[in-house]
């Protein structure tokens, strides 16, 4: 099992964690509403486009402006998560990758340090969200079966590949080859249903994604022990 408890009694038992836990939250969340309302308006206007041109085809008027959007708002709380894990990432890495380091210290006394050139690090930046846009399009596409439970664990699996990537990058592990390494990872399976379990529950989604950060850094980090010159900070 993922050492959940381990990762998030590290969180919150240490000040300078909690500290740089929030703020990556808070700016996901805000970049969260703006993705999300942007998609519902832009969204929802073609769908009401096609729902009015459906109805018209049939000699019939109606005007499903409010509709449409509302049919989208629906269908993307089923992905929320994934939004949210795509824009927090994509916004808070630099942060990320300080938490994780400073959790690899505390936990191990020392961190691996990998040399990444800055072209690298943008290839990186740019595939990792448009992967994150690929999971969330086939997430909302099969948002109705099972009742959402597939989007979400589709959302969980998307998390594992995000919140282990600071400690995989340092071990020169880069996407997509961290991908196959990620759900090599013992517990790579539980971590995913947990993570993906929280995008029913938006709050609980935004208070766990610090320990779940932790927690994915501690696995990496003992499926592959430092193998580089180490740092002490």
């Amino acid at each position: 099992m993922p050492p959940f408890r381990e990762g998030f009694a590290l969180v919150l038992g240490n000040r300078e964690l909690r500290s740089l836990a929030i703020l990556p939250m808070v700016l996901g969340f805000f970049a969260f509403i703006f993705i999300y309302a942007l998609a519902v308006w832009l969204l929802g206007g073609w769908v009401a486009h096609l729902i009015g041109t459906g109805i018209s085809r049939f000699g019939g008027q109606f005007d499903a402006s409010v509709l449409g959007r509302v049919l989208v708002a629906l269908a993307l709380l089923f992905v929320s998560q994934a939004i949210y894990l795509g824009s927090a990432t994509s916004i808070a890495t630099p942060i990320w990758e300080h938490m994780t380091k400073r959790i690899e210290n505390l936990k191990f006394g020392a961190v691996p340090e990998a040399t990444v050139s800055i072209t690298r690090t943008g290839l990186e930046i740019a595939m990792r969200i448009g992967f994150a846009i690929f999971v969330s399009l086939i997430a909302l596409s099969v948002s109705w079966i099972l009742a959402g439970v597939l989007a979400a664990f589709l959302a969980g699996c998307l998390a594992l590949c995000d919140l282990t990537s600071p400690a995989f990058a340092r071990r020169r592990v880069l996407f997509p080859r961290q991908i196959a390494a990620a759900f090599r990872l013992p517990g790579a399976l539980p971590f995913a249903v947990v993570a993906g379990a929280c995008a029913y529950i938006p709050l609980l989604n935004l208070l766990m994604l610090p320990g779940l950060l932790a927690t994915g850094t501690l696995m990496v980090a003992r499926a592959l022990p430092a193998p580089y010159p180490q740092e002490t900070t």
